[in-house]
């Protein structure tokens, strides 16, 4: 008698197996497999007859290549969408924050970053299946103001001066 069994993903210890006997004069023996393996059941009645249970283990493959969520310096990623895979973030520091993930069980996951602006890429490969790549492209914040507090000459202030008056006598 031939039987299969699909552990969930992740799983490390192969499970305990107990048996109810058919009788109290029963012997059996059970020779595991693993847990991607065959485990064997051998019951001998009182006379000598046998039966033998196959048991064949297998750990379910994780296939998902999404990531749960992403963290920059501890905070979640603003705006993050698991099925998103390109993000451009402003830096607001001079170097690039510190990238960390949740991840799925079974996955595998590559972070390389930059050391400031530049781009990051976090590949989540799944035990099964084809990989995915999330990008965040870091930026330097670039300002836009381009108007003086006030102009001097000889140490001087100019009377009456505004930012937005560019002519003066």
């Amino acid at each position: 008698k031939n039987y299969t069994y699909a552990l969930p993903i992740g799983t490390a210890e192969f499970p305990g197996i107990t048996v109810d006997k058919g009788d109290a004069y029963q012997s059996v023996s059970i020779i595991k497999g693993g847990l991607n393996g065959t485990t064997r059941i051998t019951v001998t009645a009182q006379n000598g007859a046998s039966t033998i249970y196959n048991i064949a283990f297998s750990v379910a493959q994780a296939t998902n290549a999404s990531l749960k969520m992403i963290y920059l310096d501890g905070d979640s990623l603003i705006g993050f969408d698991k099925n998103i895979f390109d993000y451009t973030i402003s830096l607001t520091q001079a170097t690039c924050p510190n990238i960390t993930v949740d991840k799925e069980e079974g996955q595998q996951i590559t972070i390389t970053a930059p050391y400031s602006a530049g781009q990051a890429k976090i590949v989540v490969t799944p035990e099964s299946g084809a990989s995915n790549t999330y990008t965040i492209n870091f930026v330097n914040v670039s300002s836009n103001y381009a108007l003086l507090k006030n102009i001097y000459v000889d140490g001087k202030a100019i009377a009456d001066f505004s930012s937005e008056q560019f002519i003066y006598n």
